[in-house]
């Protein structure tokens, strides 16, 4: 809770959500969820489905502007970025995998130094309670495709409290990722 209360009133960024929603063509549009913290399909909605139209459509556009606005959120990140902007998702898990790398890229492309590092591979120095990757560079700021309910439970969890690195989703996104709000969003509309 201190965690998630910290990053809300230090107001820190975040880059990325993703509305599930359900449409029969009749009724109105219904929420599924809301999944704010490790949205993937990112792949699929914009650059699958760019190539899709030029292959099938060569003169039509999409209403769509996932990538431009990636590399835009990223170029409006660089001020809470320090160093070197790690990207990291567990091994074993092509699919977060290939979301990852394509953040990554949106990422380059806004000028911004990265790495990609699994999440197993995370170390932490206790004498100067920091994160580090396995050169024991220390980890400044990260950007995970790792849910927050994990990390926190996690080995290194508690040092989070000690705000050792920033990372991209904040922990405030835990409130909004929690399936427990969308029961309440039911009852109130």
């Amino acid at each position: 809770v201190p965690l998630i209360e910290r990053s809300w009133e230090n107001d820190e960024p975040s880059i990325l959500g993703r509305f599930d929603l359900v449409y029969d063509g009749h009724t109105p549009p219904k929420m599924l969820e809301y999944n704010a913290d490790t949205p993937t399909a990112l792949l699929e909605a914009s650059v699958i489905q760019w190539f899709w139209l030029k292959e099938r459509f060569p003169d039509a556009d999409q209403f769509n502007s996932i990538h431009e606005k990636l590399i835009a959120g990223w170029k409006d990140l660089k001020q809470y970025i320090d160093g070197t902007l790690y990207f990291s998702c567990v091994k074993d898990a092509p699919e977060d995998l290939g979301n990852l790398e394509y953040l990554r890229d949106t990422a380059l492309q806004a000028g911004l130094p990265t790495e990609q590092f699994f999440i197993e591979d995370i170390g932490f120095d206790s004498l100067n309670t920091q994160f580090v990757d396995s050169a024991d560079n220390v980890i400044e700021t990260m950007f995970k495709l790792y849910p927050w309910e994990w990390l926190v439970r996690d080995e290194f969890g508690p040092h989070l409290l000690a705000r050792p690195m920033a990372l991209v989703e904040p922990a405030w996104k835990m409130l909004l990722s929690n399936k427990a709000l969308l029961a309440v969003l039911w009852e109130m509309h």
